[in-house]
This record gives C-alpha cells, structure tokens and sequence, in this order.
C-alpha cells in the first residue's frame, strides 16, 4: 500500500497493529505507531487502544502505559486491557489494582473482562482481603453466576490459601452451571494444589458420577493425584485414583508404573504395563525407563528381553544415552553380562551412570577383574566417578578378596576424588576386612564411627566373618551389639546360638535356639515369612520361605 503512495487508513492500521503481538515485531510496530502520529490519528480511542495492546503484548509496558495515559479519556476497554497488561506482568500486579481502584473512583462500570483480569492478579495471603473486596463487587454487579468469572474466584482464592472461599464459591455457583466441566477442573485443582488429594480425588468422582468427561487439563491434574499418593507413600490411594480416572494417556500408565516400582511393588508394575499394552497405549521413554527398572529389581531377565525387543521393533524411539542405560542395568541386574556390555559398547556417548552398571553388574555377578579393569578402563577415558562407582568398585575388591586393592580405592575415593564416605562404603570395608581375616581391623572400623553412620547390616557382615573364621570372642560381641540395634531379630539369635555352642556353651546355645523355634513357631502362626522371587516362563513369581 505504502509502495503505491496510498496512506493506510484507520482499519488498515489497526489490522497491522494486531499483526505484531509478538517482542520480536516491537521494531514493526514502532514503525506503524510513527505512521498513525505522521497522520494525526493518535488520538482515537481504537487506535490508542491497539496501540496500547501492541506495546504490551510486545514487553514495552511503559510505552503501553505512556500511551495509556496520554489519551483524555479512556473507555473500558482502555481501562480493561491496561489492568490486563499489569496483570500478566507478573511484577505489576500493585498497579494493577491501584488501576482498577481508580477506574471505580472515575466512575466507569466494571464488566467482565475487567474482574477477569483484575482476578488474576490476586495472590497470596496478602491479597485475601482485597480479592474478598472484588468478589463483592462482582456479586453487585450481577456476574457471580457467569462460569468464567466463578473459575477466576476459585483460582484467584486458591492462590490466596483460602480453600474455603473457593468451596463457597463452587458450591454458590448456579445449578444451571454446576456440570461445567472447566469449573470442576478449578476446584479440582484448587485442592490438588494445596496438598489436599483426598478432596482432590472425591470431587474427580463426584464430578465424573455425573457423566462429564474429563479433558486434558484434568487428566493431567488425575496424574497429579496418583504422583503425590505415590510420593506420600501412599500407594493404594494412587491406584484408586487411577481406577477412577476413566480417560487416561501415556502419562497416566507411566505414573502408575513408577510409583509400583519407587515401593517395590515391581510385580505390580509389570503387571500394569501388560495391561497398558493391551489397550492400545503406546508406551514413551519414561514407561520403558521404569518397566526396565522393574524387571531389574525382580530379576524378570526374559520379560526384560521382550520390552527390549518390543522397543527395537517398534522403531520409535531412539536408544539414547538415558533408555541405554536402562537397558545396560536391565541385562546387568538380571545377570546377562554379555548383552549388558553390548549395549555399553553401542552407546555412542558414555556418562557416569554408564559405566556405573557395567561396574556393579560385574561385580555383583563374580566377575571382579573384569570390573575393575573396567573401571581403570573409564578413569583412563578421563570419567570422573561418583559415589556409585566406588561402591561397585569396593565390593568386587571385597568379594574378589583384593583386599590391598579395596583399601587403595578406599583412599583414593576420599582423597583423590573428594567423595565424603558413606554408609554403603564403610560397609564394603567391614565386610572387605572381615572376609580377608583382618577381623580386628574391621572391628576397630566400626568403633571409630560415629553410631549414626553403622548399621544393622555392617555389624551383621563382621559376625558372619566372625563366624567364618571362628573368631568367638569377637562373635559374642557383634551379636550382642546387633541383638541392641535390632531386638529378638532370629538370624542374629541363631548366629549366637551358634557361637556358644563353638565355643562349648551347650545349655546357652540350647536355650537360644528354643527361643529362636518359639519365635517362629508364632511368626508361622501369623503368616510372617521372607519373601523369594523366582522367573518361570516370563512370570515372575514370589513366595514366602
């Protein structure tokens, strides 16, 4: 138009101001703005308000204001989308009120558009009192039953902390409007927001009892619900969250899949992503990240190899640095090394977490030189380790009786790479130590730390080697100390049982073994048991021992 010599006119204008709504076309609506002054039409009141909507929605919030207030008199929708542009600024919100204060005091009627914006701007505990303020006047004005401005009072109150002002305000809604399925949502999320699941997951029942379809936006707050159970411990609640949910996606599966496995419910998993298959629901990463993890924790090699498999075939994603290393634990946990190191081997970038399962899989799985040359592999190929690795380090060296090698490492852990020791790593030592004879050494490491930093486990690996090299003195000691820590526990009674009887004391071991038959006669009684895990078939199967 301009190249022609024809001056745009009024609409043309403000077509072309509602074209840069964007801060990368603040430039070309710098250039238009210069245009409507050169044709003297800065002061209508449409232009200035196109004006002031480009300079906001471009980030130039003085320049909107500028123009904001150089006009003489605003109209509403002046008014409106100045509250509006302080509102969505996030650090204007102040303004934003003082602005619709004085739109009140010059006399101009607030309408919709107006509490919508000036809803949004309300928040925290501060701004209780005021937002009580607007919704007063919101009654006043006769918009209390509009669905849109009941959904800005349910957030607005539920920014504030008011879980019961948003109550009132859902529960005063019209009958009429009651279904709609937005206002449910905002309730929903109002409480799922605040921690408050219980509520949370009665109002999703109540709300689908009455036959409205639940949309993404509350999926995604149903997925929410079942994290957080998930999260609290709670891992029923997450699954009658995700019975209830009659729409779910990937993420739904997903969620219930992780929170199985984060509580060892790893049969459940697995279970659950049979059945996610079944229907249809085509898995993502993060569903395979966790159903590897699964199969790991259970030992489930062959069902393991078919998720593989499945993931291979399907060509949908790629093997990345995170899912390899999923797979690589997979095969490592369940003890196929040699398809764990073929999956290291095709990763075409390495980190940490890499190396860290090949390390421990060869470690747990008796090949100790091979995890150690592994390791001297990574430090060699510039990968600093982490606390992980030293402990799959240390325990090669421990079971591989490399004890000179387990103490060089255990140096170089804390020295070299300045890695606090841990729990699991003075474990490793103990049971280092003690398996090699060094039983006093051992001893004498667990005396040294502070009682907070041994356990159960480290005082049950020095009476096992207590018991392996007939050290009886030093046996008696660590039963009586684990017989403290953890009371009538019956491998420990046995272990003690089994050293008075070395050690000649008959009656002692006698009566220690009656106690040990009585206990579990009425832990059988009460259907106590341990629990084993065996694979048959692709069916991971448990039982109590």
């Amino acid at each position: 138009m301009q190249l022609q010599g024809v001056a745009p006119d009024r609409v043309a204008l403000i077509a072309a101001l509602g074209a840069c709504q964007d801060p990368s076309r603040l430039a070309a609506g710098v250039g238009i703005h210069s245009r409507i002054t050169e044709a003297g039409l800065q002061g209508d009141i449409v232009i200035s308000n196109a004006l002031v909507n480009m300079y906001g929605k471009c980030g130039a919030l003085e320049s909107a204001c500028e123009i904001f207030h150089g006009v003489p008199r605003n109209d509403a929708i002046s008014w409106n989308g100045m509250i509006s542009l302080y509102a969505q600024d996030g650090h204007s919100r102040e303004e934003a009120l003082e602005l619709f204060r004085r739109m009140h005091g010059e006399g101009l009627t607030p309408n919709k558009v107006t509490f919508l914006a000036i809803l949004s701007a309300v928040s925290g505990a501060r701004g209780l009192e005021e937002g009580r303020k607007i919704h007063t006047q919101v009654v006043e004005s006769g918009y209390s039953g509009e669905l849109s401005v009941g959904n800005a009072l349910i957030d607005m109150y539920s920014k504030c902390g008011s879980l019961e002002d948003a109550r009132k305000t859902f529960a005063g809604m019209d009958e009429k409007n009651k279904p709609d399925l937005v206002l449910w949502t905002a309730m929903i999320a109002a409480y799922a927001g605040h921690g408050d699941y219980k509520e949370a997951f009665e109002l999703f029942q109540q709300m689908q009892d009455q036959g409205l379809k639940p949309d993404k936006s509350l999926v995604s707050i149903g997925n929410a619900i079942v994290h957080m159970y998930g999260k609290c411990g709670n891992v029923a609640d997450a699954r009658k969250m995700f019975d209830k949910m009659k729409e779910r996606d990937t993420v739904s599966w997903t969620t219930m899949i992780a929170v199985y496995a984060e509580h060892g419910y790893d049969r459940e998993a697995l279970q659950i992503f049979k059945v996610m298959l079944l229907e249809s629901v085509a898995p993502d990463k993060v569903t395979l990240i966790n159903v590897l993890d699964a199969c790991s924790n259970v030992s489930g090699l062959a069902q393991g190899r078919l998720v593989y498999k499945q993931f291979v075939e399907s060509g949908a994603h790629e093997l990345d640095l995170v899912l390899g290393n999923a797979v690589a634990r997979m095969f490592g946990s369940c003890g196929s090394l040699r398809e764990a190191r073929e999956i290291f081997e095709s990763l075409a970038a390495r980190d940490v977490v890499s190396w860290n399962c090949l390390i421990t899989a060869y470690a747990q799985h008796g090949s100790f030189e091979e995890s150690l040359r592994l390791f001297r592999r990574m430090l060699e190929e510039c990968v600093k380790p982490d606390e992980v690795t030293f402990v799959g380090v240390l325990s090669a060296c421990s079971h591989g009786g490399l004890v000179a090698d387990g103490c060089q490492f255990f140096v170089s852990m804390v020295q070299d790479y300045q890695i606090p020791a841990e729990e699991i790593h003075y474990g490793c030592m103990v049971d280092l130590l003690g398996r090699a004879g060094r039983l006093a050494e051992a001893e004498e490491l667990l005396s040294r730390l502070p009682c907070a930093a041994t356990n159960d486990v480290m005082w049950t690996s020095l009476l096992s080697s207590c018991k392996l090299h007939s050290d009886l003195d030093r046996g008696k000691r660590a039963a009586k100390k684990l017989l403290a820590m953890v009371p009538g526990d019956p491998s420990h009674l046995l272990a003690l049982a089994t050293i008075h009887a070395a050690s000649g004391e008959w009656k002692e071991a006698m009566r220690i073994r009656k106690e040990v038959m009585e206990r579990c006669s009425g832990a059988a009684r009460g259907g106590a048991g341990g629990m084993s895990r065996i694979e048959v078939n692709g069916q991971v199967h448990k039982f109590v021992v």
